[in-house]
């Protein structure tokens, strides 16, 4: 189910939103949760678009959302922003990966750019 947050104009897509018991225990140790981010956000600028939009749409946001109270270095921050900067340049003119990688790109600014304050904007 997808519905419309009218005050901020983003898509939430309510049945993926939560992770499984089994995703949630996977994200208890910092290097898994660490592994899956790099793959799901390394997925975006593979070269199969169906691969892109489903990682932009339901999983790098989904898992980076979960580990938003930890605390990210300012590199691995600016490292996911660009994942989704390549993506765009791979996938930009399907209209599909456009809106799910513009989606994520905004929702990672907003909330990273509130944690980690101005050492990700330098």
């Amino acid at each position: 189910m997808v519905s419309m947050d009218s005050s901020q104009g983003i898509q939430i897509n309510a049945s993926s939103d939560e992770l499984s018991e089994l995703g949630k225990c996977l994200l208890q140790s910092e290097d898994m949760y660490m592994t899956l981010l790099t793959i799901c956000f390394n997925s975006l600028s593979w070269k199969d678009t169906i691969n892109c939009q489903r990682s932009a749409s339901v999983l790098c946001w989904t898992l980076l959302k979960q580990v938003l109270g930890c605390n990210l270095l300012p590199e691995a921050v600016t490292w996911l922003y660009s994942s989704v900067l390549k993506g765009l340049q791979m996938h930009g003119q399907h209209e599909g990966c456009n809106a799910a990688l513009t989606q994520l790109a905004l929702l990672i600014y907003e909330s990273l750019v509130r944690h980690a304050g101005s050492a990700v904007i330098s």
